[in-house]
C-alpha cells in the first residue's frame, strides 16, 4: 500500500476504485456472496461505504451452512440494514455429487465455492454488475482458494491485505462483532476453520508477508503452499506457441 498514509485513506481508496472499476467497464454494481465471515463482511462494507454505488447485490448462498455462518449473516442483515437473501444450492450440490459419484471429501467441499461461483456471476450478468471477490493477500499468496472457485472474481479489493488488516478494516467499518471473533473458516465442512487445515496461523503468514522472521517449520509450510499452488495464480497453462504457420 505505497503512498498511504494509513489503513483509514486506504479504506477510501478502495471504496472509490471499485467505483472507478465500475465506471472503466459500465456496470451498475456488484454482486457478493455474504459468507458471514469476516472478508466478505469488509468487502460488502466497503462497496456500501458512502451509499453512492447504484447496485449493490449480496447473497447468501447456503450450501450445508453452519448456524454460526447464518447467525453472522442475521448480524450483518441487522448492522448494516439490508436484507441478504438466502440462495439454498444444497440440493443442486447434492445432485452433482451424485450425478459425478464424487466421494473425495475435499472433491464434494470444493463443488461449494465452484457452485456458488456460477450463481453469482450469473446474478452479475443478469444485473449488469460485477464480482466483488473477497480473497485476502494471505489466502492468494498461499493459493489457499479452490480454483475457479472463491478464487474467481472481476475484482478483489482485498488482494493486498493481510488478514490482520482485514481485522482491522473490519472494526473500523463496524463489521458485527460476531464476526470479528469467529474463527476464519471456509466453512468447507462442519467444524473446519482454515488455520487447523492449513497448519498454519494468520500471523505467521502476515508476519511472513510483511518481512519478518518467523519459525523455521511455518516458512516451509508457507513456501510449500505457495509452490504448490502457483498454478492456481497463472493464467490459463498453454504450451509454447507454434510458429512454423505459413
Amino acid at each position: 500500500m505505497n503512498n498511504f498514509k494509513s489503513l483509514d485513506e486506504y479504506i477510501e481508496y478502495l471504496h472509490t476504485w471499485i467505483k472507478n472499476e465500475l465506471d472503466k467497464t459500465h456496470k451498475d454494481g456488484v454482486v457478493i456472496g455474504i459468507s458471514g465471515g469476516v472478508d466478505s463482511a469488509v468487502c460488502f462494507a466497503l462497496a456500501k461505504l458512502h451509499n453512492d454505488i447504484k447496485k449493490i447485490i449480496p447473497v447468501f448462498l447456503d450450501i450445508n451452512s453452519t448456524q454460526l455462518d447464518k447467525t453472522c449473516v442475521k448480524d450483518m442483515e441487522t448492522t448494516f440494514n439490508v436484507i441478504i437473501p438466502t440462495i439454498d444450492l444444497k440440493p443442486m450440490h447434492q445432485d452433482f455429487v451424485n450425478l459425478l459419484k464424487i466421494t473425495n471429501k475435499l472433491a464434494v467441499a470444493n463443488i461449494k465455492p465452484r457452485l456458488r461461483m456460477i450463481s453469482l456471476y450469473a446474478l452479475a450478468q443478469e444485473n449488469n454488475c460485477l464480482v466483488l471477490g473477497t480473497s485476502n493477500a494471505d489466502e492468494i499468496y498461499l493459493g489457499y482458494f479452490t480454483k475457479h472457485g472463491d478464487g474467481a472474481s472481476d475484482i478483489c479489493p482485498l488482494a493486498d491485505m493481510t488478514k490482520n488488516q482485514v481485522f482491522y478494516l473490519a472494526k473500523k467499518l463496524n463489521v458485527p462483532t460476531s464476526i470479528i471473533q469467529r474463527a476464519p473458516s471456509a466453512s468447507l465442512y462442519e467444524g473446519q476453520t482454515d488455520e487447523a487445515e492449513m497448519g498454519l496461523t494468520y500471523k505467521a503468514i502476515d508476519d511472513f508477508l510483511e518481512g519478518k522472521e518467523i519459525d523455521t517449520q511455518s516458512l516451509e509450510k508457507i513456501r510449500k503452499y505457495h509452490t504448490n499452488n502457483l498454478h492456481k495464480l497463472s493464467g490459463l497453462n498453454v504450451p509454447l506457441k507454434f510458429n512454423n504457420r505459413k
